[in-house]
């Protein structure tokens, strides 16, 4: 419970209280059987902003889900809101994600809910002209505990700040990015399963992993890109798409946390913490 037990030479400390010198608590909370740690703050709990979604994610039996393979973990050379601004808008995937485009076609859709969550995705093409993809559609098995408009679906939802599902019928895959400096983060993820040993499953986790690892690569490029373009000294702000309206959210999110984010030139060295601070009271 993390109180202290015992301290070496206890009597080297005259009035030492062993009572007020424990761990200090944080808030911890179960939900669909993933832990969420809170280190401050007195926001919703993850329940709570979860509540829209919750019913069709319990479909999924998150709590029964299974590690497959080890957590993923790799450094990227871009600030960590570029990566969620990639993450939670899907005004790029027509140009960016030719595989993602084949298999939505008409069918991605895109929408916001209170406190910073969104949910994005939809039902998938019957076919496609791509071989991995057209297989994977192919081989998909029907799962029992899904309803009908799951069994042929993919959908990403994605949590302020810094969390995402992506929730497959085959699998279910876990996001975190992480900030480490300016200008780099650790992009970290761990992909989940139902126990099931069958060929069609093993077979279309494999598909869906091989289509999914390009998707990755592609994200990385584009937002490699976007963060060498936001360092050009021509960069002066940019517009956002109608389809962008989560990225919008994100950022005024962010800057009614850290005010200073909504300067246009950065405060000198130093001095943010301050400014942010001075902003913040008024």
């Amino acid at each position: 419970d993390g109180s202290l037990i015992r301290v070496p030479d206890e009597a080297s400390f005259p009035g030492l209280d062993r009572a007020r010198r424990g761990l200090k608590q944080v808030a911890v909370e179960v939900w669909l059987g993933f832990v969420f740690i809170r280190f401050e703050g007195a926001e919703p709990s993850v329940a709570e902003i979860m509540a829209p979604y919750e019913d069709e994610l319990r479909g999924y039996r998150f709590k029964d889900l299974e590690p497959m393979g080890r957590v993923s973990t790799r450094e990227a050379p871009v600030d960590w809101k570029n990566a969620i601004d990639n993450n939670i808008e899907g005004y790029h995937i027509a140009i960016g994600h030719p595989g993602l485009q084949r298999l939505f076609g008409r069918n991605y859709r895109f929408e916001t809910k209170p406190f910073g969550i969104a949910r994005a995705g939809g039902r998938l093409a019957e076919t496609s002209t791509n071989w991995t993809e057209r297989h994977y559609l192919k081989i998909l098995p029907r799962l029992d505990h899904l309803p009908e408009e799951r069994q042929r679906a993919w959908h990403y939802y994605s949590l302020f700040p810094n969390v995402a599902f992506d929730v497959y019928p085959d699998t279910i895959d876990f996001f975190q990015m992480l900030p480490l400096a300016p200008g780099r983060c650790l992009l970290r993820s761990r992909t989940y399963g139902l126990a099931d040993n069958s060929r069609e499953m093993r077979a279309a986790r494999y598909l869906s992993g091989r289509i999914n690892q390009l998707v990755g690569q592609e994200d990385v490029s584009l937002v490699e890109g976007v963060q060498a373009g936001l360092a050009s000294r021509s960069y002066d702000g940019g517009i956002l798409s109608d389809h962008e309206q989560r990225v919008r959210e994100f950022h005024g999110l962010i800057r009614a946390i850290v005010p200073v984010a909504a300067l246009r030139q950065a405060p000198p060295l130093g001095t943010v913490a301050a400014r942010n601070g001075e902003m913040a009271a008024g």
